[in-house]
């Protein structure tokens, strides 16, 4: 089957097949009120990111598109024309993306042997992206903005970051920060840094003084994991500590004593899950896996929503003011982004009185 034949027998199996786990399977009508299409075409997605207002969708091979309104508007593309030699998003394309304020962040994954720059960023305005003044090491894992004009890096030689909107950058010192994998996470009390060290130990470690210094949160040793990676972090809640979840080999843990103690709350995932945490309720989480799995009680009652077989959820960014989530969905040759709207499946997921 060519792909966009594929392409459409997909697109079919999603308007008909979505529904929530634990209820009785809706009729195909009642379905699109869950899920509806937000991008219907095909793409090579690795980075979905919400923010002011804004949706994020990077493209691995055709760049950086933004959606403003977010679920709403049309979709712009950011960046240089593709066919252009110079362009640092044609060949090995994009890994993560952050903003802060109006500027504008991006990490590129390049081979090992090639010297072209992996950080680039731009301001709100301008035509073209600016290779950023700091040599990251390609390729750059994650970054996250913690506050205005504030964005951190995490790359193969440790965290970085800067305070005054890109005009300058510092690396840390820590030599614990050189992680394999890594991700990145902003909390009320600090900033987190997690991942797989060299030696194959999960890694998680918090920073109270915006990154001058770095502890090291025994994760390991708490959840009796010596091999594996922290393949998400998030943080939620309005006090200190942060509640705290993270993703370790595939399970979902979570902490309300701000790393002291974690408790388990969700079976090992066949997919490594991506965690959103409600900022004003952290006791709402959703976690995109090869399933989407949404909980309103910090983990005590899940419900789930279940996809066609062969398809896989990767991919997400939730807007909670306006309890929207963007979902990429796809198998192996097709991949496209849905919108789940939380309002109605909360209505539709709600015991009956």
């Amino acid at each position: 089957m060519n792909p966009r034949a594929l392409h459409v027998v997909l697109v079919a199996c999603l308007a008909l097949t979505f529904g929530c786990s634990n209820l009785t399977p809706p009729d195909p009508p009642e379905a699109p009120a869950f899920w509806s299409p937000l991008w219907i075409a095909q793409g090579d997605f690795v980075e979905l990111l919400h923010d002011q207002g804004a949706l994020y969708a990077v493209d691995r091979k055709k760049g950086i598109f933004v959606q403003r309104p977010a679920f709403a508007g049309p979709w712009v593309r950011l960046g240089p024309d593709l066919g252009d030699v110079d362009d640092p998003f044609g060949t090995h394309g994009v890994r993560t993306l952050a903003r802060s304020g109006d500027l504008l962040v991006a990490g590129l994954s390049l081979p090992a042997t090639d010297e072209r720059p992996c950080l680039y960023q731009r301001r709100t305005g301008d035509k073209d992206w600016k290779v950023s003044p700091f040599p990251a090491v390609s390729p750059v894992l994650d970054l996250a903005s913690t506050g205005p004009g504030v964005v951190f890096g995490l790359d193969r030689a440790g965290v970085f970051f800067t305070k005054d909107g890109g005009q300058n950058w510092t690396r840390s010192s820590d030599p614990d920060l050189v992680l394999k994998q890594g991700t990145l996470a902003r909390g009320t009390d600090g900033i987190y840094c997690g991942g797989q060290a060299w030696a194959g130990q999960p890694r998680l470690f918090r920073s109270r003084d915006e990154g001058a210094t770095w502890t090291p949160i025994p994760l390991g040793l708490a959840v009796g994991v010596v091999q594996g990676n922290v393949f998400s972090v998030a943080t939620g809640g309005s006090g200190a500590p942060s509640e705290l979840f993270t993703n370790v080999n595939g399970e979902i843990y979570r902490s309300a004593d701000g790393g002291q103690s974690f408790r388990a709350i969700l079976e090992v995932l066949r997919v490594p899950g991506t965690i959103f945490v409600n900022p004003d309720d952290a006791r709402e989480v959703l976690i995109a896996s090869e399933q989407v799995f949404w909980t309103r009680d910090a983990g005590n009652s899940w419900d789930i929503f279940t996809l066609p077989r062969g398809i896989h959820a990767g991919l997400a960014a939730v807007d909670w003011e306006h309890r929207r989530v963007a979902v990429q969905l796809g198998d192996v040759t097709v991949e496209a982004l849905y919108e789940l709207n939380l309002d109605l499946a909360s209505i539709a997921t709600s015991p009956a009185p």
